[in-house]
């Protein structure tokens, strides 16, 4: 995952709660200490085996990236996610490298993940009604690493496993 910095996770909160009275939306906002940009997913687990932790940190220590710009600055309703997702621009493309090399990684580690369909996002917000596309603010950071975290589905909170740098 890529955490978003917190100033410019606040900025996002403050968008979607304009977007929610703006449009009047039903829906859940995510808040700004989990907003985040999710790479890949090693599946679903009641209890994260601790091999496969050991194994995917492993694998992710190899993944050698420089850090990168990243600029978000355009919305869309998601209705098979129902969710609000704040997508990026070109500059978005290099979490897709980021992905594939994270990617590569775990598979020569043996490590099983999820390879669905990728779009790098932020979601806003959860259970909405549609909102139009459009442009928005644009929010940009320097992706300077990238985690590995336990999503407690149903609790709202994450819990780091790792977390490695991308140099300058």
């Amino acid at each position: 995952m890529l955490r978003v910095p917190p100033p410019t996770a606040r900025r996002m909160s403050a968008l979607t709660g304009l977007l929610t009275r703006g449009y009047a939306l039903a829906g859940t906002p995510i808040p700004a200490q989990r907003l985040h940009v999710t790479l890949l997913s090693l599946g679903h687990h009641v209890d994260v085996p601790p091999a496969l932790v050991e194994r995917a940190r492993l694998a992710a220590a190899t993944v050698a990236m420089p850090a990168f710009e990243v600029t978000f600055n355009r919305i869309e309703a998601w209705s098979g996610s129902q969710a609000l997702a704040l997508l990026g621009d070109d500059t978005a493309a290099q979490v897709a490298v980021l992905r594939h090399a994270l990617a590569a990684a775990l598979q020569r580690a043996g490590v099983p993940y999820a390879n669905a369909l990728f779009n790098p996002h932020v979601s806003l917000m959860r259970g909405l009604a549609l909102a139009e596309a459009q442009t928005v603010e644009t929010f940009s950071w320097t992706v300077q690493d990238f985690a590995l975290v336990n999503s407690l589905t149903g609790h709202g909170r994450y819990v780091q496993l790792g977390q490695w740098p991308l140099p300058a």
